[in-house]
């Protein structure tokens, strides 16, 4: 199975550093949710979590566990647990 990549237009919205993340979850829902989507999440949790945010550092991966469980409650499935 070919992955789209996330498209230039969202994913350039996000910091270098969240720029992966679209693709990653796009791989952990491939069939779920479009990327479209996916992106659109994501661009969206870090623009909300940005917006209070007072250490700018646990952004990626506070974007990411949003994102995914935000992801998950929409197609109706748990989120993978990845090991830490």
């Amino acid at each position: 199975m070919t992955m789209a990549a996330p498209s230039p237009t969202a994913t350039s919205q996000l910091p270098e550093t969240l720029r992966h993340i679209p693709g990653v979850l796009l791989g952990e829902f491939p069939e779920r949710v479009s990327p479209g989507d996916i992106e659109q999440t994501v661009v969206q949790i870090y623009a909300e979590l940005a917006a209070s945010a007072r250490v700018a550092s646990f952004l990626p991966i506070l974007t990411e566990k949003v994102a995914r469980d935000r992801l998950a409650v929409k197609t109706g499935r748990r989120a993978p647990r990845h090991a830490a």
